[in-house]
């Protein structure tokens, strides 16, 4: 007597679709728009590097020192530079480093080292919300409380404002 036995076939993946002629048409549409998607892509990508060549082969001949140096001249007249914009930024960043950097400093340190308890909870709160508040509301509120009682705008309303926002 002899035993015929089958050879059993492995066990079909049940994560891979059967191979049809629905599948064929679906790779295929993948692959157009995949196609589609690079063809995008490097069309905005030459015309990023269309613009930016255009700006710096124009640009390029005017940015000497005399741009960072020098004040602006009134219209019409040549020359002229933006020292006075990055002389205020520096002025700007100083103002606002000397509040907000002793301030986040030495609430990070407290924190890190005494921070048990009710106070250091509340502390780290306040951390918290200040962190998830818009910039647009510390701007808002140096406005309000430095602006208006000065009658008047005043690098020490941005310098208060980017403090508070460099303190978390």
């Amino acid at each position: 007597m002899s035993i015929l036995v089958q050879e059993q076939q492995p066990a079909a993946n049940p994560f891979q679709a059967p191979r049809t002629a629905h599948n064929a048409r679906r790779r295929a549409s993948n692959i157009a728009i995949v196609v589609l998607s690079l063809l995008a892509t490097a069309f905005a990508v030459a015309v990023l590097l269309y613009l930016l060549l255009y700006v710096l082969r124009a640009g390029l001949p005017y940015i000497n020192i005399d741009l960072f140096t020098k004040i602006p001249t009134p219209n019409g007249e040549p020359g002229g530079g933006i020292g006075n914009a990055i002389q205020g930024s520096l002025i700007l960043v100083g103002l606002a480093s000397l509040f907000g950097i002793p301030l986040g400093l030495f609430t990070g340190i407290y924190l890190a080292e005494f921070g048990h308890g009710a106070f250091a909870t509340g502390i780290r709160f306040l951390v918290d919300v200040l962190t998830g508040v818009p910039t647009i509301i510390f701007g808002l509120i140096a406005w309000v409380y430095i602006v208006v009682p000065q009658q008047g705008f005043s690098g020490l309303a941005g310098g208060v404002a980017l403090g508070i926002i460099m303190i978390p």
